[in-house]
């Protein structure tokens, strides 16, 4: 615990990176501090993009058919064939699901989807869509409870060998994040913008007059509107994609506001308000097994140590949630 005594990020730091400040005029006139997140470009690789409307209809198609699936049923608890056989047969299930439902959904892409009478041929398709249904659950970690444990284990037998051999293509693709986007748009140096920070932060309210967060607010409309501006038909990039670049950076900042820096601020009300080496009356930390519901006994020091190690853990948890998330997919999905 002695160890762990990083001091909390401020409020709209996204990262406890270093910054570069840049001066830099804004529309009117005024002078704006825009700070440039030295550590973005590297973080960018595990923000997943954000899902534009038209992904969001195709989300509920994988949903759908994820509900209606009886995959792990079939493959764990049926007793016919052999197990490869069944996995072969229900991957074969969902995806004639998934081309059913396109068609009944946008009858002009489900025509040219069917037009193909292999699925292999429409390897790219179920990539993309299986890909969403994963994207969408890091993004919203409470949702799709049931289905995307579903998704998993298919998407995880699908990348057997055997399996792969008798589907003839593979349904897993990499997670589609910032990073990624802006590569495939040869538009990485918008990362180093420093008004990108200015444009996505998060306004913390707390200390401020209502005058001050509409200053900010107004502020920081502005660098979001600079950016798009300045990006927009760089790279071929449309207005659409630069605010999906905005929004899934923004997201990510809000995301660490809300989880991560409260666990800053409780490690910083512990530190500056209880003394691990003196037990003063009514700032105990000391828990006795079976009062209160406490499980084992500890005295006020090994409590102290207890909770700040704990915090620590998951302020840093928290912090690279989407990484670990990223590499525990990565880790499971890999052949």
């Amino acid at each position: 615990a002695e160890k762990n005594k990083a001091k909390p990020t401020a409020d709209t730091k996204s990262t406890p990176a270093a910054k570069e400040a840049t001066t830099v005029e804004d529309d009117e006139g005024e002078e704006v501090v825009a700070i440039a997140d030295s550590q973005l470009h590297e973080r960018s690789k595990f923000i997943p993009l954000r899902l534009t409307l038209e992904e969001r209809k195709y989300l509920r198609l994988v949903t759908s058919a994820l509900e209606v699936s009886e995959y792990t049923d079939r493959v764990d608890i049926s007793k016919w064939g052999g197990r490869a056989k069944r996995i072969y047969a229900q991957l074969k299930e969902i995806c004639a699901i998934l081309s059913g439902l396109l068609v009944a959904c946008d009858y002009k892409a489900g025509q040219k989807l069917v037009a193909n009478d292999e699925f292999s041929d429409n390897e790219e398709f179920f990539q993309y869509m299986f890909e969403l249904g994963r994207r969408y659950k890091i993004l919203n970690p409470e949702r799709m409870r049931s289905a995307y444990g579903k998704l998993i284990y298919l998407l995880q037998d699908s990348q057997q060998e055997e399996i792969r051999e008798m589907m003839e293509f593979s349904l897993v693709r990499p997670l589609q994040s910032v990073h990624r986007f802006l590569t495939e748009k040869k538009m990485l140096p918008m990362l180093k913008d420093p008004l990108l920070h200015a444009a996505t932060r998060v306004i913390a309210e707390k200390g401020k007059s209502r005058s001050q967060i509409q200053h900010e607010l107004q502020k920081k409309r502005r660098a979001y509107n600079r950016v798009k501006d300045k990006y927009v038909g760089e790279g071929g990039m449309s207005e659409q994609d630069v605010e999906l670049v905005m929004g899934s950076i923004a997201d990510n900042n809000y995301f660490l506001k809300f989880n991560r820096d409260p666990c800053d601020e409780m490690i910083e009300y512990l530190r500056t308000r209880f003394n691990p080496e003196e037990e003063k009356e009514g700032y105990s930390l000391a828990i006795g097994y079976g009062t209160g519901g406490a499980r084992l006994s500890h005295g006020h020091k090994t409590q102290y140590e207890y909770v700040m190690q704990t915090l620590h853990l998951w302020r840093d948890i928290l912090h690279d949630f989407y990484r670990l998330w990223f590499l525990a997919e990565e880790d499971l999905l890999d052949p």
